[in-house]
């Protein structure tokens, strides 16, 4: 498929002066004028620099712009026509609910949802709008998707949930969104990422924040991956010293051993990272 991005890629883009002014006042929200324009025949496609009214406007977060290109045919070129308001426009067959969703523009999130654009609404790899969004960090957009009916736990082509994204990035507040809203804590990711729960997502990552969450909601701190790997040792590969004491302090086992019989300890110092040595070797005393 011809991906946005792929075309923003390719564009040099004329500087046409009624593309530019499309562009601008797309980006800027002025209903009137991007109204005049495309009676006069402007292009809602146009690219110049990278810039597109369609993006322009949802990252803006201006819905009446948006609803307005949609029906002009923005993005038409790009894609396979369907319905104008789930059409995949961007990399990966992203919608423009995706796309509001991971900008956080809430505005144009509430006016597709409205207009009954489906909450869960997938992009080529299996993501969802909420997906993107706890991976962007964005508690009020997680919540205005989950008041919307979006499906919490489902799980991505990737193996990945919400809470995983958010997770493996260290957004503690969409996590306790997440969380509170009854996402489940253990899910893993058994096929494509070797059963990586959201703990041992955030512990690999060295977000302290975020594995504090995980561990104050009942995630179980000696959950082992497929290669019987736990977060603890995850967090020694990765060298994140702070997160090592973190999950020793927290009691996890120091003494586990992954599928060849490795501990926490041998990693640290096959890789000399002798302070994570040190320091579990006098946790373990």
């Amino acid at each position: 498929m011809f991906s946005f991005q792929h075309a923003l890629d390719l564009a040099g883009g004329s500087a046409d002066p009624t593309s530019v002014n499309l562009i601008n006042a797309s980006e800027n929200g002025e209903v009137e004028t991007v109204n005049k324009l495309l009676k006069a025949g402007a292009d809602p496609n146009a690219i110049i620099r990278r810039k597109n009214p369609l993006t322009e406007s949802i990252k803006n977060d201006h819905p009446a712009v948006v609803k307005m290109l949609l029906e002009a045919g923005a993005a038409e070129r790009m894609i396979i026509p369907s319905d104008i308001y789930e059409r995949p426009i961007f990399r990966h067959g992203q919608s423009t609910l995706h796309f509001a969703a991971m900008e956080g523009s809430n505005a144009v999130l509430r006016m597709l949802l409205a207009m009954g654009v489906d909450v869960n609404i997938k992009n080529e790899i299996g993501r969802t709008a909420l997906s993107r969004a706890a991976e962007a960090g964005l508690p009020a957009t997680v919540d205005t998707l989950l008041a919307a009916g979006a499906e919490i736990d489902f799980t991505d082509c990737l193996g990945r949930t919400a809470l995983s994204w958010a997770a493996a990035k260290g957004h503690a507040c969409v996590m306790e969104v997440l969380l509170k809203a009854g996402a489940d804590i253990e899910s893993g990711m058994p096929k494509y990422r070797k059963g990586h729960t959201p703990l041992l997502l955030a512990a690999a990552g060295g977000h302290d924040e975020a594995v504090k969450v995980l561990l104050d909601h009942g995630a179980r701190i000696n959950q082992k991956d497929t290669h019987r790997r736990t977060p603890v040792m995850r967090a020694v590969i990765n060298g994140h010293v702070d997160m090592v004491e973190l999950l020793a302090e927290r009691k996890a086992d120091l003494r586990q051993v992954d599928g060849r019989g490795a501990t926490a300890l041998d990693f640290a110092r096959r890789a000399e990272q002798w302070h994570i040595a040190q320091l579990l070797e006098r946790r373990r005393s």
